[in-house]
């Protein structure tokens, strides 16, 4: 995802193939739930569940809370985990500026 956008390029659609999870082997983990929040500069939540950076945010720093909830895992013949390891849940956060100025170069470079 950018660091930067101009308010006229959303909104910016967040879902799309690319994971860093990975599951206890090593392979992709599989998504029991994920969503995306919106979060202001102080990080509260603006809107929950949400699949894309709407349009018609006001210039600042925002976040992106990814969250991730992995599926369970069968784990046979474990005798440390048992049958079943729990699948853990991660979030992850990036900062993000929405620019009305400067939108020549995508994204904002500073400039």
């Amino acid at each position: 995802m950018p660091s930067s956008f101009c308010s006229v390029k959303l909104p910016y659609d967040l879902t799309g193939a690319g994971s860093a999870v990975q599951g206890l082997d090593g392979s992709p983990a599989i998504a029991e739930d994920e969503f995306y929040d919106l979060l202001d500069s102080n990080r509260n939540i603006i809107a929950s569940n949400i699949t894309e950076i709407p349009a018609g945010l006001s210039n600042g720093t925002y976040y992106i809370r990814y969250t991730f909830n992995e599926q369970d895992v069968v784990i046979p013949n474990d005798p440390f985990l048992g049958p079943f390891e729990p699948g853990c849940t991660q979030a992850y956060e990036q900062s993000f500026m929405i620019r009305e100025i400067n939108c020549g170069t995508f994204p904002w470079n500073g400039n």
